[in-house]
């Protein structure tokens, strides 16, 4: 009798996602790659080989001739990559009101700092944000903040030109980051990082440790954060 039960549990589940993958194919043979059961046309991504938007990068060129593109994310829930600039300047501008749903949800309660954010903000709240942030990057604030960004450029070539006779080798992409968090420290919050000279300072080593966690729990919550909110969120996971 067991048996039997988990015989017509696998097949519901098998039946489901068979049915889950063929969504955009029911409503209209619409183009786009074929999903795996569960994960989409985000596997890739969950397993850190690929970032998000080259995925759709590719999408967006293997259908040169589709006005849209229908995808699957994780658990394979129907998404569109839109090609056609009038249909993006429709959503953007003229139908915003009913585009402007954010696919990231991150609960205020779990994670404040974060939720502050206007990239996984939407509505009122977005509009808010929004507002605040814009003065910012006026022209007279970057003309204000552009010195300190270059004496940041001109700190990196020195270093490089400094040891490079000692190591001709170098990581791009950490120095690029090192350079980053000297940007950002000095013209957001007048603080000299000095991650370029020394990677190993406080705020430094805070700034990688938060972008690029190594640790098998962080992976997880990531993945969480990501493609399962609301249970991160009932897990008060943040």
């Amino acid at each position: 009798m067991i048996e039997l039960y988990v015989a017509l549990g696998v097949l519901a589940i098998c039946l489901y996602f068979k049915w889950s993958c063929s969504h955009w194919r029911r409503i209209g043979n619409v183009d786009g790659p074929s999903p795996l059961p569960l994960f989409g046309n985000t596997l890739e991504q969950v397993l850190g080989t690929k970032h998000f938007g080259e995925i759709f990068d590719e999408v967006y060129k293997s259908y040169p001739s589709a006005a849209w593109v229908g995808i699957y994310q994780m658990f394979n829930k129907p998404s569109i990559v839109v090609r056609d600039l009038e249909l993006v300047k429709d959503i953007l501008v003229g139908d915003f009101a009913s585009f402007n749903k954010n696919a990231f949800e991150v609960d205020e309660k779990v994670d404040p700092l974060i939720a502050m954010n206007p990239f996984v903000q939407d509505g009122e709240k977005w509009k808010e944000r929004r507002s605040a942030l814009i003065p910012l990057f006026s022209a007279s604030k970057i003309r204000t903040v552009f010195p300190i960004i270059k004496n940041v450029a001109e700190n990196l070539l020195q270093h490089v030109t400094d040891t490079r006779g000692a190591s001709p080798d170098f990581e791009a992409k950490e120095m690029c980051g090192r350079y980053t968090v000297d940007s950002v420290s000095s013209s957001a919050f007048g603080i000299d990082a000095e991650s370029i000279t020394n990677p190993d300072g406080e705020f430094a080593r805070n700034c990688f440790e938060f972008f690029n966690p190594n640790s098998t729990a962080s992976f997880v919550r990531s993945l969480m954060l990501n493609f399962c909110p609301k249970v991160a969120a009932a897990l008060n996971i943040g």
